[in-house]
């Protein structure tokens, strides 16, 4: 809290819990996701009537199920910046993180119009661009684009280090298996809670990816000629993508 202080990022100290949302206008939760329902129990009895109470987290219906039942007066709004890194940590901190990301918004029931336009406002003050959607919508499609390459990417590390050559190809190992394996670096803790809440979807992910893997072992082994249509197609979904972000 010290070094936060320091550098800015927050004006006061706060000692617990319920002194950190003592009068505030919005309250944004930002722990590791399986850690929700104490933080909200800790905070419910100690939130203004005019309080707006948004979080952070990688899943989305599991959050909204739990506010339901933890803060069952307070105006909660799901949210999901589509912004991050592997690293975590107050040092890791970027002022433009959220810059030209999308801000996945989901509202509970019982929120009112006023509540939802004041967590997108809070949004395009940080430079993202909100969209809205239905919680159990949000988890099925960033389990895809999401939670699936932290998987990939740790097998892929599990895979290669996991061999008595790893000695010697990790020596050779470059910039495409750092890029590659890069979301292996994240936070463990963060990446269990992800499946344990998001369990369904992601396992409809990898089922599909398992696919793809068994459909390119069947190729390489009896369709060679097939391989090279299959990488074009993906290199330019991808290079198709990147234009549509502006990357």
């Amino acid at each position: 809290m010290a070094q936060a202080l320091v550098r800015g990022a927050i004006s006061r100290e706060a000692e617990s819990p319920a002194d950190a949302v003592y009068g505030a206008d919005i309250v944004i939760l930002a722990t590791p996701i399986q850690a929700m329902p104490t933080v909200m129990d800790a905070i419910a009895p100690h939130l203004s009537p005019h309080t707006v109470v948004t979080d952070v987290a990688s899943t989305k219906a599991q959050v909204m199920r739990w506010a339901a039942e933890h803060l069952p007066s307070a105006a909660f709004i799901g949210g999901h910046p589509m912004a991050g890194k592997e690293k975590t940590g107050l040092e890791a901190a970027l002022p433009d993180l959220f810059q030209g990301a999308t801000y996945c918004i989901v509202a509970s029931p019982g929120a009112t119009a006023q509540s939802l336009e004041r967590v997108k406002r809070m949004a395009v003050a940080v430079g993202a661009a909100p969209m809205i959607l239905d919680a159990d919508e949000h988890d099925y499609l960033v389990a895809g684009i999401s939670h699936l390459p932290l998987l990939v990417a740790a097998a892929l590390v599990r895979s290669v280090a996991g061999d008595s050559a790893w000695p010697v190809m990790r020596r050779l190992a470059s910039t495409g298996f750092r890029d590659t394996s890069r979301l292996a670096s994240g936070s463990p803790e963060m990446g269990r809670d992800m499946c344990l809440t998001n369990k369904d979807a992601i396992l409809a992910w990898l089922e599909r990816f398992r696919y793809e893997l068994e459909w390119f072992c069947s190729v390489i082994e009896k369709d060679e000629s097939t391989v090279e249509d299959a990488l074009a197609q993906a290199r330019t979904s991808r290079k198709k993508w990147l234009e549509e972000k502006g990357w």
